[in-house]
C-alpha cells in the first residue's frame, strides 16, 4: 500500500502506468506468498487442534486436563480464523483495486492479467500444492479427506451432498471476489472442514460433546467471511437431513444458537450473493429439501429446516427443533419490550434492546411468513405426541410463537392469539401424565394470560382456563406442581388483591395493566365459583382454591397477618361496594358484568379463606392462621353478613337474567356457608333476625334446593350464637336445634300429605314446592351426622366429648313422614277415593331415592328394608326409567356400600350391571330437570358406574368378583365417547396402578368371556373367581362386543404390559388356547372340526350353532392377537436409531433407551424360541385337520404362519425340513402377499386392516 502510494507522489516518472503495474504485481504476490505459509501453517495447527477438540488427545490429568487442553485449542482456533480472515480481508482488497487499475477488452474479458492472479481466479487455487518454493509434498490416497478439499464433506453426506461429475459451474463476470469465485477460499476451506468434522464427529449422543461442539462453532463461523459462512450454513442446512439421528440433533441445536445470533440475518437483504450453489442436483433431493435448498435467504432456509425437524421420526430430534425454535423467537419477544410501557427498564436494558432490533425485525418478518405451518406442526406435537419430553418442548415453542403472532395483522386481519383450540390444547397438556408437561403447559397458560393485561379487552378462555387447569395442579400429587401451581396464584390472584389492601384504587389513565391485572383476579375468581355449579362438576375449584390458601399461609408461618389483613380489607370492601350496603344505586349496576365478577370473586375467595386449614387444626396449632381470629381481630360491621345475605336474598326476587340468577344463586349460597363458619362474629339482634328469616324461608318452602343445605348449616351456627352467653349450655343448643328441625319435619309432612292426596285425586299441585320439600327432608335428617357415628341412637364417649354441641344430634322424622316418601318412590303414585293412578314426577322420584338414603344412613333398619327397593330400580329395564332417578339409586347404594358392607355386598352384580346400562335402549320421553343434562341419556348412568365402583375397588369395600374387570373393559370401547375415555384412564390409570398384573391376568380369560364361550372351562373358571362359595357373582349377560370392538381392548390390555408379560401372554395362548383346540374333549375342537352329520332338534341345532360360532370367534381373535404387532416382543416404536437418541439427547454415557433397547433384544430372543420349539408344531396338527375340515381358521393361521417365517426364516426352514410341503406353500403364501403390496400380513379380516392401521397411527 506504501508502495502504491508512492507512486501517486512521482511527477517526473516517463511511464506512470507500467510502474504502478509493476508496485501492483509486486503487492500482489507478496500478499500470495504470505497467505500461502499461513495456509501450510494453518493446516499443520489444525491436524494438531482437531484430537484436542474432539478429546481424543490423552493427557495428563484425565478430563480436567482435556477440558483445560479444550478451551485453549478452542481460542486458538478462533484466533487463527480472526487473523486468516482479516488477512484475506486485507488481499482481496488490494486485488479488487488491482483488478479496477487492469485495462478490460470488449465483453468484459481481462488483458493482461498476471500469470499468478489468472491461475487463482480461474482454478479458485490449491490447498495443499502451493505455487511457492516450499510446496508441500502431495500425500497417498489415504491422507484425511477432512481437512484439504475445497468443498469439504464428512463421511456421512457423501451420498447427499457429492456433486455430479457432469454438472459444471461457470459464474458469471462479476465485480468482486466473492461473485467470482463462489467457492470457499482455500485457506478458510480447510477450516470449514475442521468445523464439519466436529460437526459429525463421534460422540454427539453425549450432551457434553454436543455442547463443546456447538460452543466451537458458534464462536468461530462469525470470524469467516460472508462466502464461507453460506457455504457451512447450507452444510448445515443438508445435515439437518442427514440420515444419521445424531446429526440431525446436533444440527437443529446449532441452528437454534444461529437463528438467536444478529450476525446472521444480515444475511437476509444482503445485495451480494455470495451465497454457495447447490452442490448436488435439486432434482436427486426430496421434495423437504429441494425447497430448502432452493430458499435464496440462507436464515429462512434454516428456519423451514427447523420446522421440518419438528415432525422428524426421532423424538430427542423433535424436542431439541422445538427448544432451539423457543430460544431463538426469545429474542423477538425480548426486543418488543421496548415499546411496552409496563415494563420498566434501566439504560443499559434499553441500549442492548436497541441494538437487537435492527436485526430482530427481519427475522420476525420471516417467522411471521411460516407462522401458520409452525404453529399447525407444535400444536400437533403439544397434543399428541408419544414423548413427554416433545410435549414439554412442543409447548415453550407454540407459547413463543404465540406471543409474537399476537396483535400482528395479515392479510388485513389482525390476529388474536391465543386462539380457542390453543388454549384447549394447553389446558388438557396441565393434566398430562408428565410432571414436566404440566408445569410447562401451566407455565404457558400464564405467560400468555400476562401478556392480555397490556390490552384493552377481556381474556374470558385463558381465565377459565387459569381456572380449570392451572389451580387444580395445587390437589397434584407431585410436589413441584403444588409448588408451581401456588406461586402462579399468588402471582396472579392474592398479589393485585393484597397491592390493593382496602384503600381507594386510582388507575393511571395512560395504561391499563394495573387495572387489567386487578380485575382479572376478581374474573379469575368468578369463573371458579361459576364452574362449581355447573352440572357434574366436582367442586375441584373451590376445593383447589382452599387448599391453595391453606398452603399460602403455611408458607408464611407466624407472619401469616401480613397476607390475610390486607386480603380481608380488600374482601369486605368489595363485598360492601358491590352490593351497595352503604349507598343505594340502580339495580343496571348492581349486574354490571365488572360488578358481578368482583361481587362473585370476592364471596368466593371469602367462602375458601374462612374454610382453608380447618378451624380446629388452626386451634391446635400455635400461630396457624385461624379464619375467625382473623376476622374478630379486623374492624368489620357485625351486620356485615347478615345485611349482605339479605341484599343477596332480594336479588333473587327481583325480575334478573337467568345469568345473572344463577351467579346470585351461587353467591347467596357462599355467604350463607361462611355465615355458618363465622356465626358467631353476628350480632346478637341481627343473628335473631337472620335465624327468624331462614326458619321462615324453610318452612314456607321459598329456597332452592342448592340453598337449603346451606341454610340449615347457617341457622346452626346462629343458633349458637343465640345461646352463647353465660347461662347457657351444650344442651341448650341442642335443644333449640331440635325445636326448630321438628317444626320444620312438621311443615314437610303436611306439604307431602296435601301432594300425596292432591296428586291421587288427579288434581294439580306445584311441583317445585314437592321437590324442596323433599329435599329438605334429606337435609334435617344430617344434622348433626358423623360418618363414625354408631347408628344405634346412642351417643358415643367421643361424641359426648366434642366440643360441638350439635355433633350426634339425631331428630327422627315421624314414621308418617317417612311413609309419605316411600310412597313417592313407585313410578306411580297411589289413588285416592277410587281415581286412576297417576305417574310420578320424575323430580320428585329422583329426590326421593336420596332423601331416603340419607335417612338410611342413620337408621340401619330402614336400610335393610329399603336395599331390595334400591336393587329393584337398578334390575329395571332402561327404557322404563328415568337416567336421574337411577344415578341416583347407584350413588346412594355406594354410600351404604361403605356405611354398611357387608349388607350391600350381595348387591355388587347389579350395581356392576350398571357400567352397561340403557346401551341398547330408546332415550325416555320425561327426562328430569333435575341432576343430569336433559339432553344425555343413559350414559351419565354409566359415568357415574365407572367413578363409584372404581372408588369402592381402590378403597378395599369391593373386590375383583367374577367377571367385573371384563365389564370395565367392555365400558372401555362403549359408544359414548366420554364414557370410553374414562372408563379408560380410570382402569389403566389408579387400578391398574393398584393391582399391576391386572391385565395379564386377566388377558386369556377376556378372550372366552367378550366372546361369550360360556362352555369353556376358562370361561366358568374366570366367572366364579371371588365367589367364595356365596353363589353371587358378576356375569357379563347381555354384552355383546363386535369384532373392531373387542380387538381395541387386547390393544389396551397389550400396550400396558411388559416385554415379559407378553412372552407370558402368547405362552398361554399357546397352551390354553390352540393347544386347548386341539384336544377331543374341548368346547374349541368344534371350531377347528367340521360339522357332525346328525338328526337334531332344531333348537338344539342352533344352539350347537352358537357354540361353534363362539369358539369360532375365540380361536379367530387368538391369531389376531399373536399376529398384532402390539404383541411383539422387543417392539420399537422408531426406526434406525431414532430412539437411542431419545435419552442420549440429554446424558452422558449408555442411555436408558439403548439399555432397554439391549434387553428387549434379549427377550425376543426368547420369545422366538418359544415360537420355534411350541407354537410351530402345534399349528402344522392344527392346519391338518383344517384343511380336512375346511375351515375358515385356516387363513388366519396361514397368515399367522406367514408372519412367524419372515421373522425366523432359518429356524422355520430347519423344522419344516422333514414337511417340505408345508415349507413351500409358506413360501407361496408370501409371495403372494408382496404380490398384494408388502409391509405387513394377509389381511384376515377387517380387524387385522384396523390393528395395521392403529399401529401406523
Amino acid at each position: 500500500a506504501e508502495a502504491v502510494a508512492s507512486t501517486h507522489t512521482v511527477d517526473n516518472t516517463p511511464s506512470r502506468s507500467a510502474v504502478r503495474g509493476s508496485n501492483d504485481t509486486s503487492n500482489t504476490t507478496d500478499a500470495e506468498k504470505s497467505l500461502e505459509t499461513s495456509q501450510e501453517n494453518s493446516v499443520f495447527v489444525l491436524r494438531g487442534l482437531l484430537p484436542l477438540l474432539s478429546f481424543h488427545a490423552e493427557l495428563p490429568m484425565g478430563q480436567k486436563g482435556k477440558t483445560s487442553a479444550y478451551d485453549v485449542a478452542s481460542n486458538v482456533l478462533e484466533g487463527i480464523i480472526k487473523s486468516v480472515s482479516d488477512e484475506i480481508d486485507e488481499y482481496d482488497s488490494i486485488l479488487k483495486a488491482s483488478m479496477r487499475r487492469t485495462p478490460r477488452l470488449r465483453g468484459g474479458i481481462v488483458a493482461a492479467t498476471p500469470r499468478t492472479n489468472r491461475r487463482r481466479l480461474s482454478t479458485g487455487g490449491s490447498l495443499m500444492t502451493p505455487s511457492s518454493g516450499n510446496a508441500t509434498p502431495k500425500t497417498d490416497k489415504n491422507r484425511r479427506k477432512s481437512i484439504g478439499l475445497r468443498s469439504p464433506v464428512p463421511p456421512s453426506l457423501k451420498k447427499t451432498v457429492t456433486p455430479s461429475k457432469s454438472r459444471s459451474h461457470t459464474p458469471a463476470p462479476l465485480d468482486t471476489p466473492e461473485e467470482v469465485n463462489s467457492k470457499p477460499r482455500p485457506i478458510l476451506s480447510s477450516m470449514l472442514g475442521l468445523m464439519q468434522k466436529l460437526a459429525t464427529a463421534k460422540g454427539l449422543e453425549r450432551a457434553q460433546v454436543r455442547a463443546r461442539a456447538v460452543s466451537t462453532i458458534k464462536n468461530c463461523l462469525p470470524h469467516f467471511p460472508a462466502l464461507e459462512q453460506s457455504h457451512f450454513l447450507r452444510f448445515i442446512t443438508q445435515l439437518c437431513h442427514s440420515k444419521v439421528a445424531f446429526h440431525r440433533l446436533f444440527a437443529v441445536e446449532l441452528v437454534g444458537e444461529f437463528l438467536s445470533d444478529d450476525w446472521i440475518w444480515k444475511h437476509y437483504n444482503t445485495d451480494v450473493r455470495v451465497l454457495s450453489p447447490p452442490t448436488r442436483d435439486t432434482s436427486t433431493m426430496s421434495p423437504a429439501l429441494r425447497e430448502i435448498m432452493t430458499e435464496p435467504s440462507i436464515p429462512v432456509a434454516l428456519l423451514k429446516a427447523l420446522h421440518d425437524r419438528l415432525s422428524d421420526r426421532a423424538p430427542a430430534v423433535r424436542a431439541r427443533a422445538a427448544h432451539s425454535l423457543s430460544d431463538a423467537l426469545s429474542r423477538i419477544t425480548k426486543s418488543d419490550k421496548a415499546s411496552e410501557s409496563s415494563f420498566v427498564l434501566s439504560d443499559d436494558d434499553m441500549e442492548g434492546i436497541e441494538v437487537e432490533e435492527d436485526h430482530a425485525q427481519p427475522f420476525k418478518d420471516a417467522v411471521i411468513k411460516l407462522a401458520p405451518q409452525l404453529i399447525a406442526t407444535l400444536r400437533k406435537r403439544a397434543a399428541c405426541d408419544e414423548r413427554a419430553t416433545v410435549r414439554k418442548a412442543s409447548i415453550a415453542g407454540l407459547t413463543s410463537i404465540l406471543l409474537v403472532m399476537d396483535g400482528v395483522e395479515t392479510n388485513c386481519i389482525v390476529q388474536a392469539c391465543p386462539s380457542q383450540s390453543d388454549i384447549v390444547i394447553l389446558s388438557r397438556l396441565c393434566g398430562d401424565p408428565s410432571v414436566a408437561t404440566r408445569k410447562a403447559a401451566a407455565e404457558a397458560l400464564t405467560t400468555l394470560l400476562k401478556k392480555q393485561y397490556t390490552k384493552d379487552c377481556d381474556s374470558p378462555l385463558l381465565e377459565s382456563a387459569f381456572a380449570e387447569a392451572i389451580l387444580p395442579l395445587v390437589l397434584d400429587a407431585e410436589t413441584t406442581c403444588v409448588i408451581k401451581a401456588v406461586d402462579v396464584f399468588c402471582e396472579i390472584i392474592l398479589d393485585p388483591i393484597i397491592e390493593a389492601g382496602g384503600r381507594e384504587l386510582e388507575w393511571d389513565t395512560s395504561s391499563d395493566y394495573e387495572k387489567n391485572r386487578y380485575m382479572t383476579a376478581w374474573q379469575i375468581l368468578a369463573k371458579v365459583s361459576e364452574a362449581s355449579n355447573e352440572s357434574g362438576a366436582s367442586k375441584g375449584g373451590i376445593r383447589a382454591l382452599k387448599v391453595a390458601l391453606t398452603k399460602v399461609f403455611e408458607d408464611a408461618g407466624s407472619s401469616h397477618g401480613n397476607v390475610s389483613k390486607p386480603i380481608l380489607k380488600e374482601l369486605h370492601k368489595v363485598a360492601v361496594s358491590s352490593l351497595e350496603l352503604e349507598e343505594q344505586g340502580d339495580s343496571l349496576s348492581l349486574h354490571s358484568p365488572d360488578t358481578t365478577a368482583k361481587r362473585c370473586g370476592a364471596w368466593c375467595l371469602l367462602d375458601a379463606l374462612t374454610d382453608c386449614g380447618g378451624q380446629k387444626k388452626a386451634a391446635q396449632q400455635q400461630g396457624s392462621f385461624s379464619a375467625s381470629k382473623a376476622f374478630k381481630s379486623s374492624s368489620f360491621d357485625s351486620e356485615f353478613l347478615a345485611s349482605s345475605w339479605e341484599k343477596l336474598h332480594e336479588m333473587t326476587r327481583g325480575e334478573v337474567s337467568t345469568q345473572s340468577l344463577s351467579s346470585t344463586i351461587i353467591t347467596s349460597r357462599q355467604c350463607l356457608q361462611v355465615m355458618s363458619r363465622l356465626g358467631s362474629m353476628v350480632g346478637p339482634s341481627a343473628a335473631n333476625r337472620s335465624a327468624s328469616n331462614l326458619k321462615r324461608l324453610l318452612s314456607s318452602f321459598d329456597l332452592s334446593p342448592d340453598l337449603v343445605g346451606s341454610a340449615i348449616s347457617a341457622l346452626i351456627a346462629l343458633s349458637k350464637r343465640l345461646c352463647d352467653d353465660k347461662d347457657s349450655t351444650q344442651n341448650d343448643v341442642s335443644r333449640m336445634c331440635s325445636t326448630w328441625v321438628t317444626e320444620l319435619y312438621t311443615s314437610c309432612e303436611a306439604r307431602l300429605e296435601s301432594f300425596v292426596k292432591t296428586a291421587g285425586q288427579g288434581c294439580t299441585y306445584e311441583i317445585s314446592q314437592i321437590e324442596r320439600s323433599i329435599f329438605t327432608v334429606g337435609e334435617l335428617s344430617l344434622v348433626g351426622f358423623a360418618t363414625d357415628e354408631d347408628t344405634s341412637g346412642v351417643k358415643s364417649k367421643k361424641e359426648e366429648s366434642s366440643e360441638d354441641p350439635v355433633r350426634g344430634l339425631r331428630v327422627r322424622p315421624s314414621s308418617r313422614l317417612i311413609n309419605l316418601i316411600q310412597l313417592i318412590l313407585p313410578s306411580q303414585l297411589p289413588p285416592v277415593d277410587g281415581a286412576t293412578p297417576v305417574p310420578t314426577p320424575q323430580t320428585a322420584r329422583a329426590l326421593a331415592f336420596v332423601t331416603i338414603g340419607k335417612l338410611c344412613l342413620r337408621d340401619e333398619a330402614l336400610a335393610k328394608e329399603c336395599l331390595n327397593i334400591f336393587a329393584r330400580e337398578l334390575n329395571r329395564e332402561s327404557n322404563v326409567i328415568d337416567p336421574s332417578v337411577q344415578s341416583n339409586v347407584l350413588l346412594v347404594l355406594g354410600d351404604l356400600c361403605i356405611k354398611y358392607t357387608n349388607l350391600v355386598d350381595k348387591f355388587l352384580p347389579i350395581m356392576a350391571s350398571c357400567l352397561q346400562s340403557g346401551c341398547n335402549a330408546p332415550l325416555p320421553r320425561n327426562v328430569s330437570i333435575m341432576g343430569p343434562d336433559p339432553t344425555q341419556d343413559s350414559s351419565i348412568v354409566r359415568k357415574h358406574a365407572v367413578l363409584l365402583l372404581s372408588s369402592l375397588v381402590l378403597q378395599d369395600y369391593i373386590k375383583w368378583r367374577g367377571l367385573l374387570v371384563h365389564r370395565f373393559l367392555a365400558a372401555c370401547v362403549d359408544d359414548d365417547i366420554e364414557v370410553s375415555h374414562l372408563a379408560e384412564t380410570t382402569l389403566c390409570g389408579p387400578l391398574l396402578s393398584k393391582q399391576p398384573n391386572l391385565f395379564f391376568n386377566n388377558f386369556v380369560e377376556a378372550i372366552f368371556v367378550l366372546n361369550d364361550c360360556t362352555a369353556h372351562k376358562i370361561y366358568a373358571a374366570a366367572q366364579a373367581n371371588g365367589e367364595s362359595g356365596s353363589g353371587i357373582a358378576v356375569n357379563f349377560e347381555g354384552i355383546r362386543l363386535s369384532k373392531k370392538q373387542r380387538m381395541r381392548i387386547y390393544r389396551i390390555m397389550l400396550s400396558h404390559m411388559s416385554d415379559e408379560e407378553k412372552i407370558g401372554i402368547t405362552a398361554r395362548l399357546a397352551k390354553e388356547v390352540l393347544a386347548g383346540a386341539l384336544e377331543s374333549d374341548s368346547d374349541l375342537r368344534w371350531a377347528i372340526e367340521s360339522p357332525p352329520q346328525s338328526e337334531t332338534p332344531a333348537s338344539a341345532g342352533m344352539e350347537e350353532d352358537k357354540r361353534r360360532e363362539k369358539a369360532l370367534n375365540v380361536m379367530s381373535d387368538c391369531f389376531a392377537v399373536l399376529t398384532s404387532p402390539s404383541a411383539r416382543v422387543g417392539r420399537s416404536t422408531g426406526t434406525n436409531d431414532a430412539d437411542d437418541v431419545e435419552d442420549a439427547a440429554v446424558t452422558n454415557g449408555p442411555s436408558t433407551a439403548q439399555l432397554s433397547a439391549v434387553r428387549g433384544r434379549l427377550l425376543s430372543k426368547i420369545s422366538r424360541k418359544h415360537m420355534i420349539d411350541n407354537v410351530i408344531p402345534t399349528l402344522c396338527r392344527m392346519k391338518t385337520i383344517l384343511e380336512k375340515s375346511r375351515s375358515p381358521l385356516l387363513k388366519a393361521l396361514m397368515n399367522f404362519f406367514v408372519v412367524i417365517y419372515k421373522m425366523n426364516k432359518n429356524e422355520v426352514r430347519e423344522l419344516l425340513a422333514s414337511d417340505p410341503g408345508l415349507l413351500q406353500e409358506v413360501e407361496y403364501d408370501i409371495k403372494v402377499f408382496e404380490r398384494r403390496g408388502g409391509g405387513g400380513v394377509i389381511p384376515q379380516s377387517a380387524s387385522t386392516d384396523e390393528d395395521e392401521a392403529h399401529t401406523a397411527e
